[in-house]
């Protein structure tokens, strides 16, 4: 819980399974054993799905770019964020910003 509780909080920054058990204090293979037997999603499934989670209520609820979504997303570039959005959703972001908007 408290990894997540991290994931959630610095989804925006550039950070590792790691960086996450070293603030938790345990071992990176003892952390990735309990995200294994957690659910199906492994830490960078679960970081993923919250990075788009997010990026997808700033598209709705947002007049930012894309390219700021990426990035206070956690992205690495614009377009990566783009592919993974439309692997993710069906959808370009754009696309679903017109479907989804909320003001």
């Amino acid at each position: 819980e408290k990894a997540i509780e991290y994931m959630n909080n610095h989804f925006g920054e550039n950070f590792s399974m790691r960086d996450v058990a070293e603030y938790l204090g345990v071992s990176y293979g003892y952390l990735g054993y309990i995200f294994k037997q957690n659910g199906d999603k492994g830490f960078v499934r679960l970081l993923r799905d919250i990075r788009i989670k997010e990026a997808k209520h700033l598209l709705a609820e947002t007049d930012s770019k894309v390219y700021e979504i990426s990035d206070l997303c956690g992205f690495e570039n614009s377009r990566y964020f783009s592919e993974i959005f439309r692997h993710e959703t069906g959808v370009n972001p754009l696309e679903y910003r017109k479907k989804n908007r909320k003001n």
